[in-house]
C-alpha cells in the first residue's frame, strides 16, 4: 500500500503565499500599463543628491531576495494566527502600493555605468531587467522590512536571528538608495505602507477570515518541529 504524500508546507500558507506572488507581479508588470504616458514624478530630497553612487552595494540589493525566501518560508511554518496576519498583512502593503503606482506614477534617472567590474556588471544587468519606474513605495524595501518584521513575530525565534535579519534590512534599505534604484522617500513610505498592512491585518480583518483558510497537514506539522528545533 502506498504511503499518502502530505506537502510539508499549511494549506492555509500556501495559499497566502501564492496570492502575495500574483500581487507582487501583476502589479508590477500591469501598473506600468495603467499609467501609460502620463506624467511620471521624480519623489527626490535635497539629502538624495548627497548620497554616492556605489555599485559594489548591488550585492546587498540581490541578498536581499535571498532574505525574502527565507524569511517567508519560516513565516509560513509558523502556527496559523502569526502566519496568516503575516502573509496577509502582505498583501495589504501591496494592494496600497498598487494604488500609489497609479495615482503617483513615479520615476527616476540612473547613472551611467562606465566600468566593468563585477559590481558593475551586476548592476547594469539589474538595470536592464528592472525599468527605472514605480520607485514609491519600494517593492524591495516593503519585502525586506516585512522579512524583518514578520519572522520576528514568529516563535523561538533567537535573538540573534533577529538583530541579524534587521541589520539586513537596513543594508538592504541603504542598498536601494547607493545603487541609485530608489530615493529616501521610497524607503520611508516602504516602511509606512508595511507597518500599516500589519496594522490592519492584525486589528481590521476579523478572525473569521482566517478560520475559512483550511488548515495545514500533518507532514507540515513535522517540519515545523525540525525547524524549531534547528534554531
Amino acid at each position: 500500500m502506498s504511503r499518502k504524500k502530505n506537502f510539508p508546507l499549511p494549506i492555509y500558507s500556501v495559499i497566502l503565499i501564492v496570492l502575495v506572488f500574483a500581487l507582487y507581479f501583476s502589479i508590477y508588470y500591469i501598473s506600468p500599463f495603467l499609467v501609460g504616458d502620463r506624467h511620471r514624478f521624480t519623489p527626490s530630497l535635497a539629502v538624495d543628491g548627497m548620497i554616492p553612487f556605489f555599485p559594489p552595494a548591488v550585492i546587498i540589493y540581490l541578498i536581499a531576495y535571498f532574505q525574502w525566501v527565507v524569511c517567508i518560508f519560516f513565516v509560513a511554518l509558523q502556527k496559523k494566527e502569526i502566519a496568516c496576519k503575516s502573509l496577509t498583512g502582505a498583501c495589504c502593503a501591496l494592494l496600497m502600493a498598487a494604488v500609489v503606482f497609479v495615482v503617483y506614477p513615479t520615476q527616476t534617472v540612473r547613472p551611467e555605468i562606465l566600468g566593468d567590474s563585477f559590481s558593475e556588471k551586476l548592476l547594469s544587468f539589474l538595470y536592464s531587467a528592472d525599468a527605472p519606474i514605480n520607485l514609491l513605495p519600494s517593492f524591495h524595501c516593503i519585502a525586506s522590512w516585512f522579512s524583518f518584521r514578520a519572522l520576528a513575530k514568529c516563535d523561538k525565534i533567537p535573538r540573534w536571528i533577529n538583530t541579524g535579519n534587521f541589520l539586513l534590512s537596513v543594508s538592504v534599505f541603504a542598498s536601494t538608495l547607493l545603487v541609485k534604484q530608489h530615493f529616501l522617500l521610497d524607503v520611508i513610505f516602504a516602511v509606512a505602507f508595511m507597518e500599516l498592512g500589519f496594522l490592519i491585518s492584525e486589528k481590521l480583518i476579523p478572525a473569521k477570515f482566517y478560520d475559512l483558510l483550511p488548515d495545514g497537514s500533518q507532514k507540515s506539522q513535522t517540519m515545523k518541529n525540525k525547524v524549531k528545533k534547528g534554531l
